[in-house]
């Protein structure tokens, strides 16, 4: 066993956010179930380019697959891919009343569905979170830039030599940037559980309901990481990511772009 001095082995947890049927109504529920099924295909893909094919347990860095779906406790296609080494779990926030005569925007959402993860899960404070919006899929069947900056920073003994917590891109979907802002894409994202907990007001004071939520992600991780420092007085980074991330997009349907 290790001495009560060997440090604590981080797990990443892969977070996919669904929502099979959504506020605003769904139109199309065959070509909704058709992106889940890419996108968790990509991701799971993605797992195999980091880890191979070998049990997770056996890796210097165990991992866990989660599909997280917001409209109650039942049977869901989802289900099927608990055959693959997915845990399913299901949330009730897409069904909560209207909050001050408005309904929560799917960022807000998405970010308690994470949350309920991290409790029943029992994730850590420096465990790694992946959150990925599984209507969208990695490029290169999942050999995708943000991919290979998981295994850059996170895994093959680097830890100990970079002191990188968190992988962003900044900006909009319309309007990425290559340089740090109050603003970035959370279709894909990598960042610590200790920062995702502490939002949207703990780490955020000016955070209002209805918000984007990208908003406060971006100002979180930037609060939270950016002025760090580790026992040896050097700073803890955060990576933008310059250039393209390798993520397939579509926040208004079904047509995709890549970003």
């Amino acid at each position: 066993p290790p001495s009560a001095s060997s440090p604590t082995k981080r797990k990443i947890y892969f977070v996919l956010t669904a929502s099979i049927k959504t506020t605003e109504g769904e139109t199309n529920v065959a070509a909704r179930k058709m992106q889940y099924h890419r996108g968790i295909l990509s991701l799971l893909n993605a797992t195999k380019v980091l880890f191979g094919n070998d049990d997770d347990d056996d890796d210097d860095t165990a991992y866990q697959v989660v599909l997280v779906e917001n409209n109650g406790y039942r049977s869901t296609y989802l289900d099927n891919y608990k055959s693959l080494g997915v845990k399913v779990i299901y949330t009730e926030s897409n069904n909560k009343a209207p909050h001050d005569g408005r309904n929560m925007e799917k960022g807000e959402k998405e970010l308690q569905d994470v949350q309920t993860c991290i409790q029943q899960l029992n994730m850590q404070p420096n465990d790694l979170i992946v959150k990925m919006t599984a209507r969208y899929y990695l490029d290169q069947n999942g050999h995708a830039p943000f991919i290979d900056l998981i295994r850059q920073h996170f895994l093959s003994g680097r830890e100990s030599s970079n002191n990188i917590q968190a992988i962003v891109k900044f900006g909009s979907y319309d309007r990425p940037s290559n340089v740090v802002v109050d603003d970035c894409i959370t279709g894909l994202i990598a960042l610590p559980v200790k920062v995702v907990m502490q939002m949207p007001t703990k780490c955020n004071p000016t955070y209002r309901p209805g918000d984007p939520i990208e908003w406060t992600y971006a100002k979180c991780i930037l609060k939270e990481l950016a002025n760090q420092s580790n026992d040896q007085g050097e700073k803890k980074h955060i990576h933008a990511i310059q250039g393209p991330m390798g993520l397939w997009i579509a926040p208004a349907g079904t047509k995709y772009r890549l970003v």
